[in-house]
């Protein structure tokens, strides 16, 4: 009897497990179907598209680099693979050369504009000092004079106007070289001793001074940089 007992109350939890067994296999199968069409319809997307821009490829394909001259290409070769025949002696001996004479006018012109203008610059004369920088400065022109900037010509002539009077200067070294790999610019530094009159007195400092010279015209400079700091 308590087999039969047993047996009839175990039959009914057997009988729905049979049930949600059944359910979830159908529930599996319906899951494993709906992904496989939903794989199948993206790889039949792919396809089509690949389809529609094979004929794009192909013409790039068809299509060669045009040669500009022996032995370089033009892109899709990036500029590091692009071969470059090797200079010829004489223009390498031409380089050299112009390096030479720009290292030479360079220094020739170095002190010849210091020169100028200082002798212009420490006139105690302000308006000659105004009218000297509107020959050298131009709209490219920036000035920093102890860390304040003067960004165009308008704002580094005011910036220049704001230095002392100077009663003494004396040049101790002018260092010059060409600027730039054309050599046509000139790149000018300055140290030396100067004496401001500040108030009532005279105050000796040290100055370092840079210049960057361009060339405008022909013999023609102006002034495209300056840096000027007082120690």
């Amino acid at each position: 009897m308590k087999r039969k007992h047993y047996y009839q109350q175990e039959m009914p939890g057997m009988i729905m497990a049979k049930k949600q067994a059944s359910t979830s296999v159908v529930l599996d199968r319906f899951n494993r179907e709906e992904r496989k069409s939903q794989y199948d319809q993206r790889l039949k997307d792919h396809l089509e598209k690949y389809k529609s821009i094979q004929p794009t490829i192909k013409k790039q394909q068809q299509q060669k680099p045009e040669i500009l001259k022996k032995g370089t290409f033009q892109f899709p070769l990036p500029p590091s693979m692009v071969y470059k025949e090797p200079e010829p002696i004489n223009y390498v001996k031409e380089k050299a050369k112009s390096i030479v004479e720009g290292e030479k006018k360079a220094m020739e012109l170095g002190p010849s504009f210091i020169q100028y203008y200082y002798t212009n610059f420490d006139e105690m004369n302000m308006q000659h000092r105004y009218h000297m920088l509107t020959q050298v400065y131009c709209t490219q022109t920036k000035m920093t004079y102890n860390g304040r900037l003067g960004r165009n010509q308008e704002e580094s002539m005011k910036l220049a106007m704001t230095i002392p009077p100077v009663v003494k200067r004396h040049v101790k070294h002018i260092d010059c070289q060409p600027y730039l790999s054309t050599n046509a610019a000139v790149m000018i530094s300055v140290t030396g001793d100067i004496q401001l009159i500040e108030g009532q007195t005279t105050t000796p400092k040290k100055f370092i001074e840079n210049f960057i010279l361009m060339p405008f015209g022909k013999n023609k400079y102006y002034i495209q940089h300056q840096n000027l700091r007082l120690l």
